[in-house]
């Protein structure tokens, strides 16, 4: 199998795809080669739109994981300002209560 690619442009040239597949007898020998060849413009370009796709959707990914990794220690911070938060309101509250 031979792919061969004669210019980047969109569509021309093509990008050809060329099979030279054996052809047997019925005692298994070799009586001719097929050629065929096939235009795969079309296959090439959805490929590499496929090749782009997986890599930005294993960015995504990637920063996804990220993001989840870093959730955690983020949390974790915002509950210790909350508990002193809470603390700082808690002794202001008994504080104020018994100036009353």
């Amino acid at each position: 199998m031979l792919l061969h690619n004669w210019s980047s442009t969109d569509n021309w040239p093509p990008t050809i795809l060329i099979l030279a597949p054996p052809l047997f007898d019925e005692n298994n020998q070799v009586y001719g080669i097929l050629d065929l060849a096939v235009d795969a413009t079309e296959l090439v370009k959805a490929l590499k739109k496929l090749q782009q796709s997986e890599k930005r959707f294993r960015k995504l990914s990637d920063d996804l994981e990220r993001s989840v990794q870093a959730r955690p220690h983020e949390l974790n911070l915002a509950n210790r300002e909350l508990i002193s938060s809470n603390q700082n309101l808690e002794q202001f509250a008994y504080l104020a209560s018994h100036d009353l």
